[in-house]
């Protein structure tokens, strides 16, 4: 996968420098409603997914779970 990432959000496309970057614009419950379409600098399609992550609480007294979304690119299977 090659960078920038682009994500086209129902006509409105943005680029991002970064996977990472571009995993933070997206929000968890737009990717599990299937609202992007994320490509890489060739115009290669990317899959997006909403993963469950542990998240420390008070100090990490206690766990919760948060979604994330996570960018990968379904040739190689391996997120960049």
């Amino acid at each position: 996968m090659k960078t920038p990432i682009s994500i086209n959000d129902h006509g409105d496309v943005s680029t991002f420098a970064s996977v990472e970057e571009a995993e933070t614009y997206m929000e968890p419950i737009d990717v599990e409603r299937g609202e992007y379409i994320v490509t890489d600098a060739d115009g290669r399609p990317l899959a997006v997914e909403v993963v469950l992550q542990e998240a420390p609480l008070f100090w990490g007294l206690w766990k919760t779970r948060i979604k994330k979304v996570r960018i990968a690119d379904p040739a190689s299977g391996n997120r960049s």
